[in-house]
């Protein structure tokens, strides 16, 4: 390189960055790595902390979520990159850091941390007075709501606001932002769906799909647009063209989490189809190991459709399910054993029954440590949640949750 020739070591720090950012855009994870680690030591090497580490950390993060990497590094990347730009009051890429950490959080299920995110970059953009900026902020405003009304946890009246609010952006990103434009209006057809009204939803995505053929052939459809037209085709028996979609769906798609979504979708559009059961498989081993636990939860409910919930009210259940997942240490069965070694825990720990899958670890536990009881008398599941709302790495959302649920049992 010409500024490795003349001494410039900062400069080719942030080379070694764009270098291994064009990497990970072309699915070279190996070779972005490579880039990345060199980026980091030159930043070491130079005392760096405000510019070159924060490119870092975001694009590896983006790297991690590409690849289906458990999320909580990657959270942690994130928060960093957030913190150092901060602290620094460099700010260049700031917003990226922000919406892809809020799309994070909302894929995870960390609701309230995801709107407290979206609302700072809504702030941030309307700080730094930048239109394309709020228009940004506010498609991830859009994003969060969809996903809270397809978790049940919000109506689309209550979100209906956050997508009403898309139309004042578009004339903004229709000249130089095409397809952000195009992926405008298929929040709003995803909106339309989710909320019943099916004929809304066909002349919206039609819409997206015809602002979308004309910057690119039919064939380079985007995966999500096709997506949810095959969603919106599923539910107008246009089974075919349903189909045909979804399958393209799954192939080009790219975003990991939106590839199992993919698969999910599928499943739950045709679930007396021969493939419903390993498209949801698919769904689920994706889910589970980022992990989207509120989605692995319903993967894995329709897998499991006959499930002892031993008298637990079918809303604790899945409350207990989705914080275990979420929270826990279920990736592998020696993690799990390793909280068993509290001396409240080890009578049980040589007992725990082994598992194949996050997903089945957790429903194992959940049914041997209910049917168990401590020398008071109190039962063990609780006494569990208990002890893992006492670990080091447990942060307080996941802390008060599983306390809330220990005093429910």
């Amino acid at each position: 390189m010409l500024y490795e020739q003349i001494g410039n070591k900062w400069m080719v720090g942030v080379l070694w960055n764009r270098i291994g950012a064009n990497f990970r855009t072309w699915g070279k994870f190996d070779a972005a790595q490579s880039a990345f680690d060199n980026a980091i030591e030159i930043a070491d090497e130079l005392g760096d902390q405000v510019f070159i580490r924060p490119l870092v950390l975001t694009n590896k993060a983006i790297m991690r979520m590409d690849q289906g990497i458990s999320w909580s590094e990657t959270e942690q990347f994130l928060r960093s990159a957030r913190d150092l730009m901060r602290q620094s009051g460099n700010m260049p890429n700031y917003s990226i850091v922000l919406e892809t950490l809020g799309r994070l959080l909302a894929r995870a299920g960390k609701w309230d941390e995801a709107e407290a995110i979206a609302a700072e970059y809504s702030r941030y953009a309307q700080r730094i007075k930048d239109r394309i900026e709020m228009a940004f902020a506010q498609r991830m405003q859009a994003e969060l709501a969809l996903l809270r009304i397809e978790a049940g946890i919000s109506s689309c009246e209550q979100q209906k606001y956050q997508i009403l609010t898309l139309t004042e952006f578009e004339s903004e990103l229709a000249v130089d932002y095409p397809y952000e434009t195009a992926d405008l209006w298929i929040f709003k057809a995803e909106y339309a769906l989710l909320c019943g009204d099916l004929k809304d939803a066909q002349e919206k995505i039609e819409y997206a799909l015809e602002l979308y053929t004309q910057e690119q052939p039919e064939s380079f459809i985007g995966p999500k647009l096709r997506e949810v037209r095959a969603r919106i085709l599923a539910s107008v028996n246009r089974k075919t063209e349903a189909c045909a979609d979804f399958k393209k769906s799954q192939h080009l798609q790219a975003d990991y989490f939106l590839r199992g979504h993919a698969f999910y979708c599928y499943a739950k559009a045709f679930p007396e189809d021969l493939e419903a059961s390993e498209n949801m498989k698919a769904a689920l081993q994706c889910f589970e190991s980022l992990p989207a636990a509120w989605l692995a939860y319903e993967a894995w409910l329709f897998l499991n459709p006959e499930v002892d919930m031993m008298g637990i009210t079918p809303e604790t259940y899945k409350q207990l399910w989705i914080a275990l997942l979420r929270c826990g240490p279920f990736a592998i069965d020696s993690a799990l054993q390793e909280v068993f070694e509290d001396k409240s825990l080890a009578p049980w720990r040589d007992r725990l029954p082994q598992a194949s899958s996050p997903s089945h670890r957790v429903q194992q536990t959940i049914a041997f440590l209910f049917q168990q009881r401590a020398d008071n008398g109190e039962n063990m599941l609780a006494v569990f949640l208990r002890c893992l709302s006492r670990l080091e790495y447990m942060g307080d959302a996941c802390r008060g949750e599983l306390l809330q649920l220990a005093n429910k049992l």
